[in-house]
């Protein structure tokens, strides 16, 4: 199997799930008898990845107090933390940009606060090329992230996008090749980290003018759920998780 490194950003404040966020990151919430960020780790153990970066802002040593524990049962994996230390300032395309000069090879970005079917990142792992995971049974909103296509690649990755032209919602883990980071930082003066709206999944779109494309892989009805705020929080926990832990 290729050797990816998984990249897990976790450095937001979770403002919408306050006060359960006040003393720990979002990705830390429990679920069942573990957290968003332990059901995440699991799932990239069981598909065979073993090098794992986690990108923290808010309350980092809080997380890497609680991961560096996590790792305890997981003697074979490679853990690595590196500091947004302007995660209250900028959004969350510089938790990636802190996170390029440190990595080494192809990558998996996982944003920290989905929950997800691990046969997802298998199916992941069947490509060697940029891809974006995109959910193509759910019924679309205005809050979610529209994916357009243009022939074959992903053309825009925005709420904004109409819901007709869609091709499905973006769940939050991306494929990228080593050397799109090149690419990834002649945006870095450009982009505007403190831009409300904007988000690293454009400058996925951006460097398109790099030669650097993105497929769609679809998760073609299995199941996963992101959560931003307490409705989202209950859905994962007794519906999405429950069905996972069953083998529904």
């Amino acid at each position: 199997m290729k050797d990816f490194q998984a990249v897990i950003l976790a450095a937001g404040i979770g403002e919408r799930l306050k006060p359960d966020t006040d003393n720990k990151p979002k990705t830390m919430l429990r679920v069942g008898r573990t957290t968003f960020v332990g059901l995440i780790i699991d799932n990239i153990y069981k598909n065979g990845l073993k090098d794992i970066m986690v990108v923290g802002g808010h309350k980092f040593p809080v997380l890497k107090r609680y991961i560096l524990g996590l790792a305890k049962k997981y003697k074979d994996l490679n853990f690595t933390f590196v500091e947004n230390k302007k995660y209250q300032e900028y959004n969350n395309c510089y938790t990636l940009f802190t996170a390029l000069p440190h990595i080494k090879k192809d990558f998996i970005i996982f944003n920290s606060d989905i929950i997800f079917d691990e046969k997802i990142l298998k199916n992941l792992l069947k490509y060697d090329q940029n891809c974006i995971v995109v959910d193509n049974f759910k019924r679309l909103g205005e809050e979610e992230m529209k994916v357009l296509l243009k022939e074959g690649f992903v053309s825009s990755l925005s709420k904004k996008n109409k819901i007709e032209d869609s091709v499905g919602e973006y769940i939050g883990i991306t494929m990228v090749k080593f050397d799109a980071i090149k690419a990834m930082m002649k945006h870095y003066d450009k982009f505007d980290f403190l831009a409300k709206g904007k988000y690293y999944e454009d400058l996925l779109v951006d460097i398109s003018d790099e030669g650097v494309f993105f497929k769609p892989v679809y998760t073609d009805g299995l199941l996963w759920t992101e959560v931003d705020t307490f409705e989202d929080l209950y859905y994962a926990r007794d519906v999405i998780y429950k069905k996972l832990k069953n083998g529904k």
